[in-house]
């Protein structure tokens, strides 16, 4: 099988959340986000890159899951793999830093 399209972007957010959402014609992702850099102004700083919903074709939207009682604050996936997507939301959170992710995008047929 190979990957007939693909996309990637760039977002950043400094000392703020910054949501994210990307739209489709119906399709079979693999979608992945990760932080590419991060400058701290003090101590205490933290940021995250997650997707925190998805929406399929036949109107289904569906927020991740998480652990409520993780180490980490609300940590949500940082990849999506499903068919019939329409939509994916995410969010990027900079406390006491400047945050950059970088997210991708890979479509087939069918998964």
């Amino acid at each position: 099988m190979s990957c007939y399209d693909q996309g990637a972007v760039e977002v950043g957010a400094v000392n703020f959340t910054q949501s994210l959402q990307y739209t489709f014609a119906p399709a079979s992702l693999i979608a992945t986000i990760s932080l590419s850099s991060r400058v701290d102004f003090g101590d205490g700083a933290d940021a995250s890159a997650e997707f925190t919903a998805v929406k399929y074709s036949d109107g289904l939207d569906q927020p991740l899951p998480h652990p409520a009682d993780g180490p980490f604050f609300n940590v949500y996936p940082s990849h999506i793999r499903d068919n019939d997507l329409i939509e994916i939301r995410g969010r990027l959170r900079a406390f006491r830093c400047r945050a950059k992710a970088v997210v991708n995008f890979f479509a087939w047929p069918r998964l």
